[in-house]
């Protein structure tokens, strides 16, 4: 019985890590790249975008 709760967490437990890494491999960089478009566009790198007045 124990053994079985133990087998059960241990696979619950790599299953979400599994999902995790997932999420983060494929999920964080095009996060990543998201932020930096974002960061390097408010920083006034808008090359086609027309001139706003300030």
């Amino acid at each position: 019985m124990l053994i079985n709760l133990i087998a059960t967490l241990a696979t619950g437990v790599a299953a979400s890590c599994g999902l995790l890494v997932l999420f983060l491999l494929f999920g964080g960089w095009i996060l990543a790249l998201g932020l930096a478009a974002a960061f390097s566009w408010l920083q006034g790198d808008r090359p086609e975008s027309p001139m706003l007045p300030e």
